[in-house]
């Protein structure tokens, strides 16, 4: 749709959007602290949902994903079932098609309003995810007993520290 709006040849609108997926594609990079946490919860049997109100095909959010050694059970994109995380219906969406309750699930993003206000409103436990900082300490003079123990250490204690209040599910 974003493209529909350009005033240019269909072919040229199709040259830019294949350059635009291509750039996607070669510049994103993963937040490896998330990465070893989602390999953790996969590990753990649990099931990875990815939400996105990003406007690329799927074709492109999956080679971005494939990239990064992400594997989801399900990917479910606003541009496609055409309700948005920010406005807060892709969640009831997602519950819906998945038939399951709301305390089954926890929403990790990195938005504010779409990734914890929105699933917060639905019931939907809510975290925002952890991000590399240039002042964390290098893995190799950590004391722990593996990444993977250190990264979910992180995550949990960010949790907690930014919240109000706990709730059971959380």
């Amino acid at each position: 749709e974003i493209y529909d709006a350009i005033p240019m040849e269909p072919g040229i609108k199709e040259e830019l959007k294949n350059i635009e997926e291509r750039i996607e594609i070669e510049n994103c990079s993963a937040n490896h602290i998330m990465v070893d946490i989602l390999h953790v919860c996969q590990d753990e049997g649990k099931k990875i949902l990815i939400t996105t109100d990003m406007y690329l095909s799927r074709k492109t959010i999956e080679a971005i994903l494939h990239k990064l050694n992400i594997r989801e059970d399900r990917l479910f994109l606003s541009n496609e079932v055409g309700v948005t995380k920010a406005s807060g219906k892709l969640f009831p969406y997602v519950l819906a098609d998945l038939h399951i309750p709301a305390e089954e699930m926890i929403h990790i993003g990195d938005n504010l309003i779409s990734d914890i206000v929105r699933p917060k409103e639905c019931g939907i436990a809510a975290q925002v995810r952890l991000k590399p900082t240039a002042k964390e300490t290098p893995y190799a003079f950590r004391k722990t007993k593996s990444l993977a123990e250190e990264h979910v250490t992180l995550f949990i204690q960010n949790h907690f520290d930014n919240m109000k209040t706990v709730t059971p599910e959380e």
